[in-house]
């Protein structure tokens, strides 16, 4: 009976160091490395973005990656998001900020925050915006990172809506 215990105890001391040896390889332990290399991706996102050269730009994504602009329907595509941005402004400005980023060997995220400039049709001057967006990065059989989802919003309230409240 003795046996039997100590062969309980053992079991269930080797499931808990398990657990704690398994657990924090497996989510939040993303490589320096995919940091640094997300970071760099990141990066060349925004200067494309801010050059307007939507051709490359879409090259940040993943072929099936999934966008989710503020008021309208979710895109999936890399043709979709390139005909979505196609569509815009010129945009004059563009900068980011990396407010958190973390992952696993495969999967990461990114939070942060932007602030573009953009010159609307019939308006001499730009307008800018700032707001936030979250990035779920997804490793390449090549080893390189590319976007799988995006969603972004701006922090400045919607424009009222004609004929509702303050509009």
């Amino acid at each position: 009976m003795r046996q039997i215990g100590f062969l309980v105890l053992g079991a269930v001391i080797g499931l808990v160091v398990g657990a704690v040896w398994i657990g924090p390889e497996r989510a939040g332990d993303l490589a320096d490395e995919d940091v640094a290399a997300i970071n760099a991706a990141l990066e060349s996102y925004t200067q494309d973005f801010e050059a307007n050269d939507w051709a490359t730009f879409v090259t940040h994504y993943a072929e099936d990656a999934v966008d989710m602009p503020p008021n309208a329907p979710s895109l999936q595509g890399t043709e979709a998001i390139r005909e979505m941005i196609e569509s815009w402004p010129t945009v004059t400005a563009f900068s980011t900020t990396v407010d958190e980023i973390d992952g696993s060997r495969e999967v990461a995220f990114l939070r942060g925050g932007y602030t573009f400039s953009a010159i609307l049709e019939g308006m001499a001057e730009p307008v800018t915006d700032t707001g936030k967006f979250v990035h779920i990065w997804r490793r390449q059989p090549d080893g390189s990172w590319l976007i799988a989802v995006e969603i972004w919003n701006s922090d400045s309230p919607p424009p009222p809506v004609p004929g509702g409240p303050g509009g």
